[in-house]
């Protein structure tokens, strides 16, 4: 089965073109990543902007047309927090529907986590061990765990979905660049009120494992990539010590000087820093000693439960 999966997310759209046979084995035919700022002003407004509309529109029909080139059977979008929380996104959807034939799954928080837990830890060897898989977005964050004792009985996996994410945190609380101490102070504050409802069963026996494009992109920055090297990425690790480091200096420069950092860093050198905020506080908080940075994630799930679904 050859299925194309579509991650809509709030700065974010991420295509990924797969072969999945018979055993579940995953062949990557094609990825792609555009940054259209979806879900620009959606937490002060609770709507879209109608003026992104034709970019990401032209983003999708783009999309399709690299799915039909790798002849794909399937074609599934899934939108997250923008799209979850505006109030106007039937409209969005439709007109969407009518351009390019695509149709956008609106899934629910706990939907994406566990997709995102699904499609990360597939990457994952035996010794790498339970992991906590951390979805830093644009709009919201998910943590997806396994509870020690649940895995035979009841609901094996603990699912998260917080309203806190690189776009929502710079647009609420950043208003200078770079943010003064104050608005850090306050952001930070805001993120451990966030965490506070995800419940710890001893994350030390736990690997945190954080994808997306917050994490992909220090990431590459901290390996001085001048391009995304899915390869390279994968498995990169970086102690709690480092990712706080590497933390204060984003938020000490301005979306110029990240940009200069990393060529990565381009359509997000204005989030970039309140992403890796929200990522040094969990790190920090759960006394997490490193952090495994995966390029997987709710593509790779979506794509894992289309081929489910065609069994």
């Amino acid at each position: 089965m050859r299925v194309a999966a579509i991650d809509i997310g709030t700065n974010t759209i991420l295509l990924l073109v797969a072969e999945i046979d018979g055993e579940g084995r995953m062949t990557v035919l094609a990825e792609e990543q555009e940054t259209p700022r979806l879900g620009r002003s959606v937490d002060a407004t609770g709507r879209l902007d109608p003026a992104v509309g034709p970019a990401v529109t032209s983003i999708l029909d783009r999309y399709r047309r690299i799915a039909a080139s790798h002849g794909a059977d399937r074609v599934i979008a899934c939108a997250t927090s923008a799209l979850r929380d505006a109030t106007n996104r039937g409209d969005f959807i439709d007109k969407v529907k009518l351009s390019t034939g695509i149709g956008i799954e609106v899934i629910t928080g706990e939907e994406e986590s566990e997709l995102t837990y699904t499609g990360a830890a597939g990457a994952l060897a035996p010794a790498d061990g339970d992991p906590v898989v951390l979805d830093v977005g644009g709009g919201s964050t998910e943590f997806c765990f396994r509870r020690p004792g649940r895995l035979n009985g009841g609901r094996a996996l603990e699912r998260y979905s917080l309203d806190i994410g690189s776009v929502r945190i710079a647009e609420r609380y950043f208003r200078t660049s770079p943010p003064d101490r104050a608005q850090v102070a306050s952001a930070r504050r805001w993120i451990v009120e966030e965490i506070g409802a995800v419940v710890n069963p001893g994350f030390s026996a736990y690997t945190l494992v954080a994808v997306a494009g917050t994490a992909t992109t220090l990431a590459g920055l901290l390996l001085g990539l001048d391009r995304y090297d899915r390869e390279a990425i994968e498995g990169f690790r970086l102690s709690g010590e480092k990712l706080s480091s590497v933390g204060a200096r984003l938020l000490a420069s301005t979306p110029r000087e990240i940009l200069a950092m990393s060529p990565l860093a381009a359509g997000r050198e204005d989030i970039l820093a309140a992403g890796v905020l929200i990522l040094s506080t969990v790190s920090e908080h759960f006394r997490f000693p490193s952090i495994r940075v995966s390029t997987r994630g709710l593509r790779y799930g979506i794509a894992v439960r289309e081929w489910e679904r065609g069994r």
